[in-house]
């Protein structure tokens, strides 16, 4: 979609970059929950080298700065506000979106999930995924009767009443597969890889999609080969003994042979 400049952008919950590795222009990207390919110093916020702080986490240590403070991947934690990127672009694109590919989620983690409802009311919306997801309550057979007994009782003071019915009504504006009045949701279920191949190929867009999957793969590969190359050892004394030896006993003569 980036190669066909129709792109607008791609919000994504991962930290792990997979999207940068896949080759989304970074301008195109948005980490909603931040990401491993930046990190800071929570003491004095000095930016630092994100592969080195990488490291030293898998080796279960704590990254420090040369403050002394406490290294941290520019993810966001538990309780963390989102980067301010993810509110200035979804309001920004959203209400421009024609079509919106919702792809391999839940869409139960907020405030992420309810971006669905920030398109327009005629923007298509394609949810590939394995199992229906951010359906609304007609698609998972809710009765009318049903809703009411839960309304009532959450008006009467009832806990657990009022917590389901709160999520209900979240649930009311999700995507209307399955119901009656479906007019611009589609799910298509399984795998995303396949899904998306034959999604391709709809749009004539296979043999492009191949080659982007190949140049991927090769680059991954020679990134993986270079981290798997031995790392030269330090050169033994030996050699220099040797070398000095050498010099001290026949200086000239060896000399002379290395003009001639």
């Amino acid at each position: 979609l980036a190669e066909k400049k129709v792109l607008l952008r791609n919000f994504t919950q991962n930290i792990d970059t997979l999207e940068l590795g896949a080759g989304i222009p970074e301008e195109k990207l948005v980490q909603a929950h931040g990401g491993f390919n930046s990190a800071h110093c929570l003491k004095c916020k000095k930016k630092h080298d994100p592969e080195n702080v990488r490291k030293v986490l898998f080796q279960d240590e704590i990254p420090r700065c040369d403050c002394g403070g406490l290294i941290k991947p520019d993810i966001v934690f538990f309780g963390e506000g989102l980067p301010q990127r993810f509110h200035e672009l979804s309001k920004k694109d959203f209400p421009k979106c024609d079509l919106l590919i919702i792809a391999g989620t839940s869409l139960t983690v907020h405030p992420f999930a309810g971006l669905i409802e920030d398109v327009t009311n005629d923007t298509i919306r394609i949810l590939f995924n394995r199992e229906p997801a951010g359906v609304g309550n007609e698609a998972v057979n809710i009765s009318e009767r049903a809703l009411q007994n839960i309304k009532k009782a959450a008006q009467q003071g009832d806990f657990q009443a009022i917590m389901l019915w709160s999520m209900l009504q979240g649930k009311a504006k999700g995507l209307r597969i399955g119901r009656k009045d479906n007019t611009r949701d589609i799910f298509v279920k399984g795998d995303c890889d396949p899904a998306f191949e034959e999604f391709a190929k709809l749009l004539g867009w296979e043999e492009d999609l191949k080659k982007i999957i190949a140049e991927v793969k090769a680059k991954h590969t020679s990134e993986e080969r270079k981290k798997q190359t031995p790392r030269p050892t330090k050169s033994s004394p030996e050699p220099e003994r040797k070398k000095t030896e050498l010099s001290s006993k026949e200086p000239e003569k060896k000399k002379t042979e290395l003009s001639s």
